[in-house]
């Protein structure tokens, strides 16, 4: 496998001429740069245009893609967890399994997004893993973007927009540049849908924005190119790091990517990335400036509000982001960050500050990899694999956003535990926590945290969290059983009272086992394959359902896999 650092090189600094660096005597450091829109087109007339097709069909066919290995700090993949990282494992022997119930009643719904056979169609052959995995929902629309494709659904699976290339959509060469990590928000305060994703190639590292300038989907979209601006940075040894894994939110004012630095040539890690653009004018398609944050944080996840709750208006506006420190340090703690006045992005983008609070969490750690039942499907059995590959667990860090009700935050990750006698697997750690502003300080307290763990023989990840009111809502999480017979599926647990109850409700079951490049590169035993680097959820304001999407393996019967591969993408909808 090629991490991104030996696929594309050459990376030049763009669009920071006269940055204007500031250091705040904070946890972060700032700095700010100008962007400019670089074009205005139509999602639904771009769809059905040439332009398009073309960029659908301008990969080579027959060729897999693997999406960027995202490292660990300190080197290491999740896939590989250290030695280390077993003996640091939770002990949960003693913490009582949710029970594992299938879909019973009509609140628990829902349809088959994007899956490889389909992506792979469109792509004139090429196939990626994993499935990235993004999604957003107003206005009875179901807004999925995977790997390097968007689609528009009805909330019952119909088809209304696209596929649309995101390489084709910011005119990128797919020889030149690689796409990946893609998210999509719909901010239910200004009606505007939100895109944004990782690109990095020749003479460029940093993020592609889409906004759309109406709360029509299908509409007008103002399209950005924002450099991910580090050459100043030490870590990035004179050139622009790559800003890996970039995960987005937004306050009132600002919208926020948050995105991991790597030194584009060793690529060793070189800190945070945080960059916060003026929401306004993002909306609007002017030229605006945008912040850029820095520190030594990992897999930081900003916040959104819970449907139309309300934003953090203190200290002139302020976004609350969540960091789990565990990969930086080893350590139960969960960092909370906040960034305020974001009133003044516009007029005086520099006086934006930073605060910081660390509070100990409940103890977390190292995801496993994940195994499934002994099915080898007909790619593995091609490259002589004599077993199925496990999974990759993931992060054990926040990796879908985090959300904001009432005056809390509520986030969820997964992390290995031990969780018997002899057994060991990934449960789900959840966190409320209450920040406070003032004299120019943060302090914050958890307000409770605890556990969703499967029943034994079970594992779960690539959790995501959706919620209607304060403490009312549903997780979204991948759920797969290596004895039971249970292939990898799509499930929720309903959130009440700020606590998981009732049981893990089965909303899409898998039908075979995983079978894709990444996990059976080699003969032999299976390895670990890739596994949706992150879940996806969200809140229709319109009606207050909730949705979240994950990845898991279709019917091939209903859905015709790939020839690489063959996972799917299933949105759960909850009434």
């Amino acid at each position: 496998r090629l991490h991104w650092g030996a696929a594309l090189v050459a990376i030049l600094l763009l669009g920071a001429a006269g940055v204007r660096a500031q250091t705040l005597g904070l946890p972060l450091a700032t700095a700010a740069a100008p962007l400019l829109p670089r074009a205005r087109l139509s999602l639904g007339d771009f769809a059905s245009s040439a332009a398009n097709l073309n960029a659908l069909e301008a990969e080579a066919p027959n060729r897999p893609v693997e999406e960027p290995i995202h490292p660990l700090p300190r080197g290491g993949l999740t896939a590989a967890p250290a030695a280390a990282a077993f003996t640091a494992l939770p002990h949960l022997a003693g913490v009582k399994p949710f029970p594992l119930m299938r879909r019973r009643n009509h609140r628990v719904g829902g349809f088959t997004g994007l899956w490889d056979g389909a992506e792979a169609k469109v792509q004139s052959g090429v196939e990626y893993e994993p499935a990235d995995q993004g999604m957003a929902v107003a206005n009875g629309v179901v807004f999925v973007v995977n790997n390097v494709t968007l689609q528009l659904f009805t909330t019952r699976g119909k088809v209304i927009g696209g596929p649309v290339s995101l390489y084709g959509l910011f005119d990128l060469d797919p020889s030149l540049y690689l796409v990946s990590d893609p998210h999509v928000l719909y901010d239910a305060h200004s009606k505007r849908w939100f895109l944004d994703m990782m690109i990095f190639g020749e003479g460029f590292s940093g993020f592609g924005i889409a906004v759309s300038q109406t709360s029509d989907a299908n509409g007008v979209y103002n399209l950005y190119q924002a450099s991910a601006f580090s050459k100043d940075l030490s870590g990035c040894g004179g050139s622009d790091c790559l800003a890996d894994f970039p995960q987005a939110g937004y306050d009132a004012n600002g919208y926020f990517i948050a995105s991991d630095l790597f030194n584009a040539n060793s690529e060793q890690f070189a800190g945070l990335g945080l960059y916060v653009f003026a929401k306004s004018e993002l909306e609007a398609g002017d030229s605006t400036t945008y912040v850029r944050f820095t520190g030594n944080d990992f897999a930081v996840q900003p916040a959104v509000p819970a449907g139309r709750q309300p934003f953090a208006s203190a200290d002139n506006g302020t976004e609350y982001l969540m960091e789990a420190r565990n990969i930086i340090d080893g350590s139960s703690t969960i960092r909370i960050i906040a960034v305020t006045n974001t009133g003044a992005i516009i007029s005086a983008p520099g006086s934006l500050a930073s605060l910081t609070a660390d509070l100990p969490g409940i103890a977390y750690g190292a995801t496993l990899p994940e195994p499934e039942p002994n099915v080898v499907g007909p790619y593995c059995q091609s490259q002589g694999v004599t077993s199925p590959p496990q999974l990759d667990g993931g992060y054990n860090a926040f990796t879908a956003n985090i959300v904001l009700a009432g005056e809390d935050l509520f986030a969820v990750l997964p992390s290995g535990a031990k969780i018997g006698k002899g057994q060991s697997g990934n449960v789900l750690a959840y966190f409320v926590a209450k920040p406070k502003l003032g004299a120019n300080a943060l302090r914050a307290k958890m307000i409770t945290a605890g556990y969703v763990i499967p029943p034994v023989g079970y594992n779960v990840t690539n959790p995501s969290i959706a919620l209607k009111d304060p403490g009312q809502g549903v997780i979204g999480m991948s759920i797969v059983g290596a004895n039971s017979g249970t292939f990898p599926g799509a499930a929720v647990i309903e959130f009440h009272n700020f606590h998981p109850r009732r049981g893990i409700v089965l909303s899409a079951r898998g039908s075979t086992s995983d079978d894709g490049f990444t996990g059976c590169p080699d003969p032999g035993p299976g390895g670990v394959g890739r596994w949706g680097d992150y879940g996806a959820a969200a809140i229709d304001p319109n009606t207050a359902y909730l949705y979240t999407a994950n990845e898991y393996i279709p019917d091939q019967r209903l859905y015709p896999r790939g020839q690489y591969a063959n996972w799917g993408s299933f949105v759960t909808a909850v009434r």
